[in-house]
């Protein structure tokens, strides 16, 4: 008998904790490791840390024959127990107002020096009626078309208004999947495009110009006075962009206080620039889509802060009284070594 060092109740002999089938490790291991790939480490980090507990840190000389120094059974932990665990923290059924955007991975060869695209990462941020937000997903896609905004928002509940910028591939997707709902152009890439117009310092309406910019998509009384400042400026760059834009813009305006108070999308903006610090030079290693699917999706439980080990343990315990007890272990690494001791 002994004693449990998390709880401090006694454990009979034929007790402890939950354990893989036909494995050495247990479920809390599992957690572990996944939680740390959920931040970012690495497969073959997250799997030399659990591998520590029993060979020290340098292995010490004591690594079996059989152990692999790679990160794939942490992988196919990724594919056995990520679906329960997402499957535990399902999307609202209702929200607000959806965010979307979308930022590439590229590599540079380090022969040539030539930069090409890997795959980009569509996201989407929701609002809900409380005023809470969460990310809704991640959804990597090899070329960023309709079709694959399409798919991706076919995932995601249907909002009462998206917020994007003018990506064409997004408008049309978003008319196409959810006819009706209001597309609201970011404001803050609005005023990012036109304050890039401003003349030059020192000339004499720069100052004016920004002082009218600062207001102009926020009503339409804002949006007349800058065009007003436009035109006493009589800076062409200025005046063709008001030009262009003027229906658009004015139609907005009309709809901003009939949706709700999200005009911006920086919320996933930011989101998506964490998880770029993440993965962004390890993304040339991601070659199966649907693990980097479920790698993506932890990765947004943990920003949620839908990360709490012991409920995951607890998902997972009842996941493998689910299951028939014949293992499950899959020999897929490369080298033939299906575990990683």
């Amino acid at each position: 008998m002994g004693i449990c060092d998390t709880c401090e109740n006694h454990i009979q002999s034929h007790q402890g904790p939950a354990g893989l089938p036909r494995g050495l490790y247990e479920l809390r291991e599992v957690v572990s490791a996944l939680q740390a790939i959920a931040v970012g480490t690495t497969y073959t980090e997250a799997a030399k840390t659990v591998r520590a507990e029993y060979w020290g840190a340098a292995g010490t000389g004591r690594l079996g024959a059989g152990t692999v120094e790679g990160g794939q059974t942490v992988a196919d932990w990724l594919e056995r127990y990520g679906p329960a665990i997402i499957d535990n923290y399902p999307l609202p059924d209702q929200v607000d107002t959806i965010v979307l955007d979308s930022t590439w991975y590229a590599k540079t060869d380090t022969w040539t020096g030539v930069r090409s695209d890997l795959f980009c990462v569509l996201g989407a941020y929701g609002y809900t009626s409380g005023g809470g937000g969460q990310v809704l997903g991640f959804w990597p896609s090899a070329k960023r078309r309709q079709q694959d905004w399409e798919k991706f928002l076919r995932t995601l509940p249907r909002p009462k208004s998206v917020v994007a910028d003018g990506d064409r591939s997004i408008v049309n997707a978003v008319a196409k999947v959810w006819p009706g709902v209001w597309l609201h152009r970011c404001e803050h890439h609005l005023y990012a495009n036109v304050k890039a117009l401003l003349p030059a310092k020192p000339d004499p309406n720069r100052v004016a110009l920004g002082s009218a910019l600062a207001k102009a998509f926020q009503s339409e009384k804002g949006w007349v006075a800058f065009k007003k400042q436009v035109k006493l400026s009589k800076h062409a760059p200025l005046i063709a962009w008001v030009s262009a834009n003027d229906a658009t813009v004015t139609t907005q305006l009309t709809q901003r206080r009939h949706i709700p108070p999200h005009y911006g999308n920086s919320s996933i903006e930011q989101k998506l620039a964490l998880l770029k610090e993440r993965i962004d030079s390890r993304a040339w290693t991601f070659r199966n889509r649907d693990r980097l699917v479920l790698l993506l999706s932890l990765m947004r439980l943990q920003m949620n802060r839908q990360y709490n080990s012991a409920h995951w343990l607890r998902v997972l315990t009842e996941f493998e009284l689910t299951q028939p007890q014949t293992g499950w272990v899959r020999n897929t690494d490369p080298l033939g070594v299906p575990s990683l001791r």
